[in-house]
């Protein structure tokens, strides 16, 4: 952790010279930068830069008991097995599942991991993957922390006034759930109506109000029984 504000340098093997020395040798070559200095063997292929980032994991939580991860593996043709695992608490992961290496460059790794038990109390869940590659060896990709609280809910909608004539709403509920919206002017006349449908847990949707003359108005959002009245302005 004590190199995140000085930042890296990658130095290829092209730019080092390999003086021998004594029983052995040393390594000549050239830098701007004081600090510690590495050495990257190249792990599987012996020729990989150490800036490579060999297994990426993302994820998002989809539902209330529902987590989508993704990771991609630049060298899965050495992999055998990745193991999906979960922690409550970043130190502790148990596996929750197994899954065959495709042995295609740039496969997309698409699992939805459906959560029980305790890990549904915590309030936040972290996720990696660990390769094993064909001859043993072990490869961890970055970890992932995902916020766990809250129940379905109609956070936020902004700006108000608005200035541009957009309004966002932020909300929170499963894939697939919908978002009802109904817009009324101050004579209580419906002016416009629709939905937003989640794609994830946590959403942030956008209303185009231009069509709209400036003045006040009455936007009325609905959302698994929950019913929301909000004044926007639109200047």
């Amino acid at each position: 952790q004590n190199d995140l504000q000085a930042g890296k340098t990658f130095i290829p093997y092209t730019a080092i010279q390999w003086v021998p020395y004594d029983e052995g040798y040393y390594a000549d070559f050239y830098t701007k930068q004081l600090g510690e200095f590495w050495f990257n063997d190249g792990v599987f292929f012996k020729n990989i830069p150490a800036n490579t980032n060999l297994l990426h994991l993302e994820g998002f939580r989809l539902a209330e008991t529902k987590a989508s991860l993704m990771w991609q593996c630049a060298i899965d043709s050495q992999i055998n097995i990745f193991k999906l695992c979960r922690s409550v608490d970043q130190f502790n992961f148990d596996t929750i599942n197994e899954y065959n290496a495709s042995s295609t460059y740039g496969h997309d790794y698409i699992v939805i991991d459906h959560i029980k038990g305790p890990a549904l109390n915590a309030d936040t869940l972290y996720y990696k993957v660990i390769a094993k590659a064909i001859n043993g060896d072990l490869l961890s990709s970055n970890t992932i922390a995902l916020a766990w609280t809250g129940t379905p809910n109609i956070q936020e909608v902004y700006p108000i006034p608005s200035t541009d004539a957009w309004v966002h709403v932020k909300w929170t509920a499963g894939g697939g759930s919908d978002l009802n919206y109904q817009i009324f002017n101050t004579s209580g006349k419906l002016v416009e109506h629709g939905k937003f449908t989640a794609s994830q847990w946590d959403n942030l949707s956008h209303l185009d109000l231009n069509y709209l003359s400036k003045g006040v108005y009455f936007l009325k959002l609905q959302l698994l029984g929950q019913e929301v009245l909000k004044k926007i302005i639109l200047k």
